[in-house]
């Protein structure tokens, strides 16, 4: 059976029944304090928070607490409708569409911050391209608003064994998780050739770097933050 993303996704949203932490990266550049991030404005209350991919909807109660007006999309509508009869939801207010990284319901410059956590990389069987991606996230961004993307290293464990495409896109053969085999992905060289996507469209632009096995799985990321031009 041919790979798809959509039913592949749909299966495990519609499987879980407990919503995950929001990732401790992200976690820590909302609430912590670090010398190259001193361009990020944390004055969150009352601002458009727009998260992108946002699997199990496990950020939404962060947000909230900081004040942030919560809107998410997700690829299919079934993914929608099971976060927003998920019980732990039921006092926040959530706007939620259907929508993917190359298409964004919603109008230029509308969102002061844009969080896309492990899901840029994520291509079209056919005709991808990651700075189309990267075009469609930076559109609905404010001028002066922020964009957080995290993305694999090249060493992380998501491609193993993956087969390499043409221009750096990679089709993932050998997911521990069994979930995202025949996936097509953008895979970057260096932190250099991840950070160029973003750097037309921001004024500033920082990025991290996790390294860390754990348990034998290689969990190595690239986060960035940059501030739209």
């Amino acid at each position: 059976m041919a790979y798809s993303k959509e039913s592949s996704w749909n299966e495990v949203y519609a499987s879980n029944s407990q919503i995950a932490y929001p990732p401790e990266a992200l976690i820590r550049i909302l609430l912590g304090t670090f010398p190259e991030l001193s361009f990020l404005d944390k004055n969150f209350k009352g601002k458009k928070v727009l998260d992108v991919g946002y699997g199990d909807g496990r950020n939404f109660p962060l947000f909230d607490r900081l004040g942030l007006l919560c809107h998410g999309v997700e690829i299919t509508k079934d993914i929608v409708s099971n976060t927003l009869n998920q019980p732990a939801f039921s006092n926040l207010n959530l706007d939620l569409k259907v929508g993917s990284c190359d298409s964004l319901p919603y109008n230029n410059g509308e969102f002061d911050y844009l969080v896309t956590w492990n899901s840029s990389y994520y291509m079209k069987p056919k005709n991808y391209s990651y700075l189309n991606h990267i075009t469609e996230l930076m559109r609905v961004v404010k001028s002066g608003g922020y964009i957080i993307a995290s993305v694999p290293m090249p060493s992380s464990f998501i491609y193993d064994s993956c087969k390499t495409l043409e221009d750096g896109y990679v089709e993932i053969r050998n997911d521990y998780f069994n979930v995202r085999n025949g996936q097509i992905m953008k895979q970057f060289e260096n932190k250099e050739d991840f950070t160029g996507y973003f750097a037309q469209f921001c004024s500033e632009i920082s990025c991290a770097e996790i390294t860390m096995n754990w348990f034998g799985l290689s969990y190595d990321w690239y986060v960035l933050v940059g501030k739209k031009c």
